[in-house]
């Protein structure tokens, strides 16, 4: 069954007395998701509505969910509090579950990694301001990383919420900055986009039996067209979690944010199968 608080009980700053947690007949199937990233919390946000006409049974905040871009955990509460201030999100909230990841913007600086020096902070903030229960097993250790689980078998589905910040090495610069971007691919074995606990966990994760699987990165992992901040800038990476997708069992889908456009991708597998990834993004700011 899908239990999803909207905001967890202490968050007062945030919570509204009318908010309930939204469950799941078991036998009912996940029929419709909606998903998104980069929303700018100071300006309009028209998006709401509609989503909430759409009847999703879930809504999956890809990552850029508010643009920080500050040290200050004041100063970053605050921009959840012109999030929670809108309207229309309030109207979703009371109505849809929602569950997140973070990307560079609302986990503190832009394409911040594991050098930030306030993520523990980010780190319970986030947690307070989506709901992350108390119980759930993301809370006891580093990074936001966590898995939900919905239905049971052979309808059974995970969504599985990676943090692509806390641990992620510091990516590689070329000397002359290309026209697509500011990285360059590095393949130095000691570079990692997840860090070793989030992989061991990932692997685990992945060994569970589901019929779908939603892999959420708030960072593209398929795309080859740009050089900006992506799984392609760690090669090495990005290959072991293609390697372990091909092998893992039942159908999973990535989806990701971060690029301010929506694609869909296909990519070819040794074995003759498909990894597919569809980008989202953005709420209410241009390309």
């Amino acid at each position: 069954s899908l239990s999803l608080p909207l905001l967890a009980p202490g968050c007062a700053t945030f919570a509204s007395k009318d908010l309930v947690t939204l469950r799941r007949d078991p036998g009912q199937p996940l029929t419709r998701i909606a998903l998104g990233s980069c929303l700018r919390e100071n300006r309009a946000q028209p998006i709401w509505p509609r989503v909430v006409a759409a009847k999703p049974d879930l809504f999956i905040h890809l990552g850029d969910n508010v643009y920080g871009d500050t040290e200050s955990t004041s100063e970053l509460r605050s921009k959840y509090g012109r999030l929670w201030g809108d309207a229309g999100y309030q109207a979703l909230r009371r109505k849809v579950p929602v569950v997140a990841t973070w990307d560079d913007h609302d986990y503190g600086l832009n394409d911040a990694g594991q050098d930030f020096p306030q993520r523990q902070a980010s780190e319970q903030l986030f947690e307070s301001f989506w709901g992350v229960p108390a119980t759930d097993p993301s809370r006891t250790r580093p990074g936001i990383y966590r898995v939900v689980r919905i239905g049971q078998a052979p309808q059974a589905i995970q969504i599985i919420l990676l943090d692509t910040r806390f641990f992620r090495t510091p990516l590689s610069k070329p000397w002359i900055p290309p026209l697509t971007g500011r990285y360059t691919p590095s393949e130095d074995p000691l570079q990692s986009m997840l860090g070793e606990s989030q992989w061991l966990w990932l692997q685990e994760i992945l060994n569970e039996p589901a019929n779908l699987r939603l892999l959420v990165s708030s960072v593209q992992v398929l795309a080859d067209g740009h050089r900006w901040e992506s799984w392609r800038m760690l090669p090495l990476e990005r290959s072991k979690l293609l390697d372990l997708l091909e092998q893992t069992k039942g159908t999973t889908v990535m989806i990701s944010g971060d690029r301010h456009l929506a694609a869909l991708y296909r990519k070819r597998t040794p074995n003759g199968g498909d990894l597919w990834e569809m980008t989202s993004s953005s709420l209410n700011l241009p390309l």
